[in-house]
C-alpha cells in the first residue's frame, strides 16, 4: 500500500510503508512505485532521460547498502590481505 504524503519543500511524495530490505528482484509493487516515481521526476523535469537516471541511482545505492552490510560482517583487519583472505 502506497501513501501520499506532502514533501515540506514542493511536492508531493509517495512512501512505501515496510521494511527497508533489497532481496532479489523488484517484485510488482516495487516495478508499480518504481514507473510512478519515475513518471513523476519526468513530468517535472522535462527530461525523457530523467526515469532511467533514477533507476541508475536507486541500483547503486543498493549495490552500496548491499557493499556496506557484506563489509560489516568482516572484522577489522590489518590489510587488505585478510579480506581477500576471507573471500
Amino acid at each position: 500500500m502506497h501513501t501520499l504524503v506532502r514533501n515540506p519543500v514542493h511536492a508531493t511524495g509517495i512512501i512505501k510503508g515496510g521494511k527497508n530490505q533489497i532481496m532479489g528482484p523488484w517484485g510488482p509493487e516495487a516495478r508499480a512505485l518504481f514507473k510512478e516515481l519515475s513518471k513523476r521526476v519526468i513530468e517535472s523535469t522535462g527530461d525523457p532521460r530523467a526515469g532511467s537516471y533514477l533507476g541508475q541511482r536507486i541500483s547503486l545505492a543498493i549495490q552500496r547498502g548491499n557493499a556496506a552490510s557484506i563489509l560489516g560482517t568482516v572484522p577489522r583487519c590489518g590489510g587488505f590481505e585478510d579480506v581477500l583472505d576471507f573471500i
